[in-house]
């Protein structure tokens, strides 16, 4: 990777301290790469164990271990929209220090909008594929009772 002169040059807070922007980003940045290859690894775990008909509990054993690698990820992504905040400059006069906190204020609001948002469309594709889930269940079990 290319180090700019800027790059080079800032700092952003990281794992309680301060370190240079590109430390920070490429030690994310390899982190969120091992937890991908990870839940690859983890989801094609669970499809081969549910086909090999094995213990309940070790089914969802590895759905807590995909489940664990998806939240670290979580926190990868949250260290990188914190790393943008840090990056930029601190305002200096009073009119932007106001408009900065009140763009901050929004910005949550915003947030908050979004993700209450995001919990309802899950929550309503959820049910869907459920849904079709059992549907593709009882089809299959159908077929193997013809047999």
């Amino acid at each position: 990777m290319s180090v700019s002169s800027v790059g080079s040059q800032a700092s952003v807070g990281f794992r309680g301290g301060a370190v240079p922007m590109e430390q920070a980003l490429d030690e994310t940045v390899r982190d969120l790469q091992k937890h991908l290859n990870l839940v690859q690894c983890r989801l094609r775990e669970i499809a081969a164990i549910v086909e090999q008909d094995n213990d309940f509990k070790e089914e969802v054993k590895l759905s807590d271990a995909l489940d664990d690698e998806l939240r670290d990820m979580s926190w990868l992504f949250d260290d990188l929209r914190l790393m943008a905040y840090d990056l930029i400059t601190i305002p200096e006069d009073a009119e932007d220090k106001l408009w900065f906190k009140q763009h901050k204020q929004t910005r949550k609001l915003e947030e908050k909008r979004i993700q209450a948002e995001h919990a309802q469309h899950l929550k309503e594709e959820r049910a869907a594929s459920k849904a079709a889930l059992k549907l593709a269940r009882s089809t299959i079990a159908e077929g193997n009772e013809a047999e």
